[in-house]
């Protein structure tokens, strides 16, 4: 696949620039659930001293595999180049220093001379309570503000919110069914959507429309408030159930 065609030709010229102390993959290449959709999590570890230098020859790094249309620089866990390359392929490349690693998750080692990483011990994916009941408070917060949007008849926006609000149930369905994999959020879940969950998520994803954004809402309310009784004592202790409430009431009572 062309994943590992880029991984190797790239972590090859890195290699042989000698400033690389280990290189490694995350994402699902490195759970082995990749398919040829798959993008390509590929970290570097630097030392201090070639750091900034390093952080410069990326895109030259890169071109190495083959042209890239487009490309953005930002951080995430560390600084990252997010590109997609001619053929398609959305190539993730992050730079760290070895104190600076981020723990989460299943690591593939395509280069590691000095053992750096033999003593890696990944963390798993799933969310702690306060940031499982920040989910709650994200959709109680876009509720708010769907009422709002909907009564002045601001329908784009409104549906928008919805959206959001549909996203922010899945995200929280993860946390009950599969906890394990709840901090990537939705990428991959539908497929492991099992029932009764799957049936009742795709009813209300069936009203999820413009003409239909408040019943699709409701539904959504309804079904995360039966959510929430079963809310383990660890997150209900971080969880602002008024809050949920006060939106609950006010969505329910709208027309």
């Amino acid at each position: 696949m062309k994943q590992y065609k880029a991984v190797e030709i790239i972590s090859q010229a890195i290699i042989n620039d000698g400033k690389a102390m280990a290189i490694f993959l995350k994402g699902s290449l490195a759970r082995q659930t990749e398919d040829q959709y798959s993008d390509v999590d590929f970290y570097v570890v630097v030392a201090d001293e070639n750091y900034e230098q390093f952080l410069k020859k990326r895109l030259d790094y890169l071109n190495k595999y083959g042209h890239i249309l487009y490309f953005t620089e930002t951080y995430f866990v560390a600084p990252q180049i997010v590109c997609v390359f001619e053929d398609g392929l959305h190539f993730d490349f992050y730079v760290t220093k070895m104190d600076n690693i981020n723990y989460y998750d299943n690591i593939a080692i395509i280069y590691d001379p000095h053992h750096l990483l033999d003593d890696y011990q990944k963390k798993p994916l799933s969310l702690n309570s306060q940031e499982t009941a920040n989910i709650v408070h994200s959709f109680c917060f876009a509720a708010v503000e769907f009422n709002a949007a909907y009564q002045r008849q601001d329908l784009l926006f409104a549906f928008r919110l919805a959206n959001h609000m549909f996203a922010d149930l899945a995200c929280y369905l993860r946390t009950v069914i599969e906890p394990d994999f709840a901090r990537i959020g939705l990428k991959g879940f539908y497929q492991n959507l099992s029932e009764p969950y799957r049936s009742k998520y795709l009813e209300i994803a069936k009203y999820l429309s413009l003409e239909n954004c408040l019943l699709s809402v409701k539904m959504m309310l309804g079904y995360f408030d039966q959510l929430i009784i079963n809310v383990p004592i660890r997150v209900a202790e971080f969880l602002n159930f008024e809050f949920f409430q006060f939106a609950k009431n006010l969505l329910m009572g709208m027309e």
